[in-house]
């Protein structure tokens, strides 16, 4: 939701708010049609345009040159037996969905979530790391605090710097500040890898073999913005780099019927989706450009006798 100027800002996005919902009822009626596969709802994006909702909601910036492209970076696939469905969010690996709140901060709660995970499948404990910390400290990176980023870049300041600070330790505020970090309360990693680009097998492998995969897609459609429950399935997405703007966090893969299904993870607050997840048509064409740029982190470690753990 926007913080607005005056009156007149104000009711200008009541009607705003008002035409979005028309579109939230006209497309529920369709899918109870079977037009759609999924359904939409009313969200705290509701009351933005397309224009607002994607500069304040998203924050993959695609103009930032991808760094992890040379043959040893990339994850191919493996030669073992991969299953035809799994879910580490069943497996306890995946922690607690959160919130950017109204800063184009994606690409750190991507990164993060993945960094996250791996600490919770090597140790087999949950720390929540800080995401504030990227933004307010990753800029000599590339990156643009709440104007967006990459999770690759995301990667190169935590293995640069030395580490990242937990939540705990360096609370988000949504909105970018001076870098504070305390490198006596931090976690660290020794690297990153990206995943074939366009791939979706060996993202697959990938989520299998390593963990959840930080991911981006072309999240411009309306149904994504309002998504709800169901399969989401667009035509109105593109799967190339430069179109891609909002990273998320793939945490399994399933078959739902005949579909062949992610399981994904935002950064939208538990209002979003199924309580913060949603599911995604998978071997699709590559659909939104969901295996465009998956990457994660290698030699993930953190001080845990220094972290609030759960």
């Amino acid at each position: 939701m926007l913080l607005y100027k005056d009156g007149k800002d104000e009711e200008t996005h009541y009607q705003v708010f008002v035409g979005n919902w028309e579109s939230i009822i006209r497309h529920n009626e369709e899918a109870d049609y079977g037009i759609y596969p999924y359904r939409v709802a009313v969200n705290q994006w509701a009351d933005m345009t397309t224009e607002e909702y994607l500069n304040t909601a998203t924050g993959f910036r695609p103009d930032l040159k991808h760094t992890a492209n040379n043959s040893d970076d990339v994850y191919r696939g493996s030669t073992g037996h991969v299953p035809d469905r799994y879910n580490w969010v069943l497996r306890g690996a995946v922690t607690s969905v959160k919130y950017q709140r109204n800063c184009a901060s994606s690409w750190a709660f991507s990164a993060i979530a993945a960094i996250e995970s791996q600490l919770v499948i090597s140790t087999g404990k949950k720390v929540d790391l800080s995401e504030q910390n990227l933004i307010d400290c990753s800029e000599n990176q590339g990156t643009k605090g709440c104007s967006g980023g990459t999770p690759d870049r995301a990667y190169q300041y935590v293995i640069q710097n030395g580490g990242l600070d937990s939540t705990a330790s360096y609370p988000y505020k949504g909105l970018k500040n001076a870098c504070h970090y305390k490198p006596d309360k931090s976690a660290v990693i020794t690297g990153y890898k990206s995943v074939q680009a366009g791939n979706e097998e060996a993202l697959k492998d990938a989520v299998y073999n390593i963990g959840p995969i930080s991911v981006a897609i072309d999240a411009s459609p309306f149904g994504f913005q309002f998504y709800s429950t169901g399969i989401f399935e667009s035509t109105e997405c593109s799967n190339s780099r430069d179109k891609l703007n909002h990273a998320l966090t793939i945490t399994g893969y399933d078959v739902d019927g005949r579909r062949d299904i992610w399981f994904v993870k935002n950064s939208w607050d538990r209002t979003w989706g199924e309580a913060g997840y949603g599911v995604m048509s998978r071997n699709k064409g590559n659909q939104c450009g969901i295996a465009t740029s998956a990457t994660y982190p290698t030699g993930v470690q953190a001080n845990l006798n220094k972290m609030l753990v759960y």
